[in-house]
């Protein structure tokens, strides 16, 4: 349930402020009754390379960002986690990076001792918030083990995505849980003439599967080859009263919610 009348502001337990640092980093702060956590999905703050180009700076300097708890990562891809933001990291955060195998051994190889390595059908007890592992598909090399997370705290759920493909296996695995808030990519990128991530089709579809209460699209845009209009998105989704919030980088939103 999403509280909007300032009557009933006293039922809400928690609000998550979500804010978008751009493709699929976000920074999310989450303020309950029981604690105040921070976790940053998918860093990525260099430049770039001649494969995975940036075309759009990262909307915060990493080294404006004082406290990250979290690391809640879904691939080892460098557009997901990159060596800039480990050494950082490693220096003035001292986080717990969450993912699969490739980031578990990747962050290890930069001195992050403390890590969870994530495997679909896990559900990993953080501090007062759990994280169950879902699966994605990012048929590409490197992305064998990618993941996808849906974030308990509070009464509020969010399903980061990552990188992933429409799949009927997804889509299962998320409809096990009641979404508040569904973050998904809609800029597709083509490997060997194959999608790897879905397009801006694939997750209205997806998002009409599994009814979350709101979408915020991501992906998009930032990484050459990724340019999608999410405005598109409004009008089949809002048929299903389904929200969508379009976050330009910069821009943060604040979900509140209850159990």
């Amino acid at each position: 349930m999403f509280i909007k009348d300032v009557s009933v502001v006293e039922m809400v337990k928690m609000k998550v402020h979500i804010r978008y640092i751009g493709h699929s980093t976000f920074l999310l702060h989450l303020n309950s009754e029981k604690e105040k956590i921070s976790i940053m999905t998918d860093p990525w703050f260099d430049k770039g390379t001649f494969y995975l180009k940036r075309i759009v700076p990262p909307a915060v300097d990493l080294e404006k960002i004082q406290k990250c708890d979290f690391l809640l990562v879904s691939h080892s891809h460098r557009d997901h986690l990159d060596h800039v933001t480990l050494k950082y990291a490693r220096k003035k955060w001292d986080p717990t990076i969450i993912g699969p195998p490739s980031v578990v051994s990747k962050a290890k190889k930069y001195g992050i001792s403390k890590t969870v390595t994530a495997h679909p059908g896990a559900s990993l007890n953080m501090d007062n918030f759990t994280v169950n592992v879902v699966r994605a598909v990012h048929p590409v090399w490197g992305g064998k083990d990618a993941v996808g997370y849906v974030i308990v705290l509070d009464g509020c759920t969010i399903y980061f995505s990552g990188d992933t493909l429409y799949v009927d296996e997804v889509v299962k695995d998320v409809n096990n849980f009641k979404i508040h808030v569904a973050i998904l990519p809609i800029g597709s990128v083509k490997f060997l003439f194959r999608k790897a991530v879905m397009d801006i089709y694939d997750a209205i579809k997806f998002a009409l599967d599994i009814q979350p209460k709101i979408v915020i699209p991501m992906h998009y845009n930032v990484l050459k080859g990724t340019e999608a209009n999410p405005e598109e998105m409004k009008k089949p989704l809002a048929e299903k009263g389904i929200e969508l919030r379009i976050l330009n980088p910069g821009d943060t939103t604040i979900i509140e919610c209850t159990s």
